[in-house]
């Protein structure tokens, strides 16, 4: 398969979704994080808005004109 404008978006679309979905089960304190006994679940969620947020901008930046 190609990898077209249109694939790319959609591509960061689904990546999207499943991080705001990630996010939701954290913010809701129904996902914990533990790495070598620390909670590291508030860090992580910081990671996961920051990697949202880029992938958002992608797709506002491209999204619609997409040819």
């Amino acid at each position: 398969m190609s990898m077209t404008a249109n694939r790319v978006v959609a591509l960061c679309e689904q990546a999207a979704y499943f991080l705001s979905e990630d996010l939701s089960l954290i913010e809701g304190g129904d996902l914990k994080l533990h790495l070598f006994g620390a909670d590291v679940t508030e860090e992580q969620a910081e990671r996961m808005r920051a990697n949202l947020a880029r992938l958002q901008e992608i797709i506002d930046g491209c999204g619609a004109d997409c040819a």
